[in-house]
């Protein structure tokens, strides 16, 4: 798991583990739902770089403006 940005509201476990149970289902992987999921997943974290760059290689999000939003937004905060 990994660390939470600011104290634990119980929503980051929630989160996690929601968006791993469907990581290897094909179905969700362009789906805007999913994608939504592991956004918001990834705002909770102190480090959310790793996280785009394990859905990148897995195909999940890409072909949504949000995902690449979604990561220049995290990129350019850092």
């Amino acid at each position: 798991m990994l660390q939470s940005k600011d104290k634990p509201s119980g929503l980051l476990p929630v989160l996690e583990r929601c968006a791993h149970t469907f990581r290897d289902d094909a179905r969700y992987a362009s789906d805007a739902r999913y994608l939504r999921i592991w956004i918001a997943y990834a705002d909770l974290v102190r480090d959310a770089e790793p996280i785009f760059t394990y859905l990148h290689g897995r195909g999940i999000g890409a072909s949504h403006a949000l995902f690449w939003e979604s990561w220049a937004a995290v990129l350019e905060a850092k």
